[in-house]
């Protein structure tokens, strides 16, 4: 979410960035107000949701495989799991 977002729902959870199990972040998001802005976004994006450890290269993949067969799943393998 955004630094607003990310600061009402700390207020309203009451917590500050992370609590526990409880972790509370936030990532760019696109600006209509401002294309330009927008440059780069998915890769930013992808970046800080990894950061976070709420995606994982191997989410990047498989979406990545997804869009290579023309948007079926990807087979997933759940033997990690």
């Amino acid at each position: 979410v955004g630094a607003w977002a990310q600061a009402r729902a700390a207020a309203a959870l009451g917590v500050s960035g992370t609590s526990g199990k409880l972790k509370i972040g936030r990532i760019l998001h696109p600006s209509p107000a401002s294309p330009a802005a927008n440059r780069g976004w998915a890769e930013a994006a992808t970046r800080q949701l990894v950061e976070l450890g709420v995606w994982s290269q191997e989410s990047e993949i498989r979406n990545q495989e997804s869009e290579i067969h023309g948007g079926a799943k990807a087979p997933r393998d759940f033997s990690d799991t």
